[in-house]
């Protein structure tokens, strides 16, 4: 081989530079598409093979030196796909697992393993580390995908940071966003694409035309939005509450309430102990929907308790749990005595109560 090493030296040169663009172009590659692991998996078997056959001159004659030449351009090929991916990884600060840049080289364009995010020890990005979240339960988990901007790549991304619910998201401080937005070599995009204030909407239990869509099994990807899908987004994002005065002074964590019902609001007074000046309190607060009551966590619960100055009673009345049952069509045998009257501290005075708002200083 030492003499078709010679021989065909520039050929094998330009072999090479080849494998390193692939490489290279490969790294820098971010939509999903056909696992090149696959293909990798075959090649490098059949590669071993015929070294082992060259090795052993079992290919006598013409045949073995076309076999000898192909191993030297299929390996000069993958030696630059692996020095390219190494080198766009060490110029970016994200190098990846070798093994896995060249699988994806290997196969040339079109045919790219999705990349995803390695781990972030040791690299450094402006801004600030979003805390991680180690789930207990698969269940914990919220279907990122629901933020539009988020498809199946990112949210492999996200998760492998340790992002896996709508309020870790919706918590995350402009240096958060920062940091992540550099960590997925898109900077810029989490703040132009509203994910934080999405994810707000979601953590609270309301939905988007996105979130709505996807729910009804629209594809989803991770190609940037253009400006006139963020200005369609922006426009029908509900306005979240920004904090309420004296809402640091309460145990846990104020869900987030949004400034105007999504459509209309549920009649809130169906859950037994919710009446009249606790719906009011509710609606100030940005509450107005069974399903926003329904995704209360424990922080949740403990602030709405502590605020309304009854430790222990959501619990106590199963509020959670009604609004559930409610959320999803269901009913309870309390919303029925309500419906027919027979709850005096429950009947409604305005329209499902809408205009029934204690206005809070904020």
């Amino acid at each position: 081989m030492l003499y078709l090493t010679q021989f065909h030296s520039l050929w094998l040169l330009l072999a090479l530079i080849l494998g390193g663009i692939i490489g290279w172009l490969s790294f820098l590659h971010e939509k999903p598409g056909w696992s090149g692991a696959g293909w990798l998996g075959i090649g490098i078997p059949l590669f071993l093979i015929g070294l082992a056959v060259a090795v052993f001159k079992l290919l006598p004659g013409e045949a073995g030196y076309w076999l000898d030449l192909a191993l030297l351009f299929f390996g000069a090929y993958i030696i630059g796909c692996l020095l390219g991916s190494l080198l766009r990884g060490l110029l970016t600060g994200r190098a990846e697992p070798a093994v896995g840049a060249a699988a994806a080289a290997a196969v040339g364009a079109g045919t790219i393993a999705p990349r995803v995010a390695p781990s972030s020890i040791g690299i450094s990005h402006p801004g600030k580390k979003p805390p991680a979240l180690v789930l207990q339960n698969a269940t914990d988990k919220d279907d990122l995908k629901l933020i539009k901007g988020v498809g199946p790549q990112n949210e492999r991304i996200l998760n492998a940071q340790g992002i896996h619910t709508f309020r870790q998201i919706a918590a995350w401080s402009p240096a958060e966003a920062e940091w992540m937005g550099h960590h997925m070599a898109f900077p810029g995009r989490i703040e132009r694409e509203l994910w934080i204030e999405q994810a707000r909407v979601l953590a609270g239990g309301g939905e988007t035309e996105h979130s709505r869509a996807v729910r009804a099994g629209l594809p989803v990807d991770d190609k940037p939005m253009g400006d006139m899908d963020i200005a369609k987004l922006k426009s029908g994002l509900s306005q979240v509450l920004d904090k309420v005065e004296g809402e640091d002074q309460h145990e846990g964590r104020r869900p987030f309430g949004t400034v105007e019902p999504q459509g209309v609001a549920d009649d809130l007074k169906l859950i037994n102990g919710i009446g009249r000046q606790n719906e009011a309190r509710l609606h100030g607060l940005g509450i107005w929907h069974f399903s926003q009551i329904a995704a209360w966590d424990r922080d949740n619960i403990n602030w709405i308790g502590s605020y309304l100055d009854f430790p222990g009673r959501i619990d106590r009345e199963q509020w959670v749990g009604q609004a559930k049952i409610l959320a999803t069509g269901g009913t309870t045998e309390f919303a029925e005595r309500v419906k027919r009257g027979e709850v005096a501290s429950s009947e409604d005075d305005g329209f499902k109560g809408q205009d029934n708002v204690e206005k809070i200083k904020r």
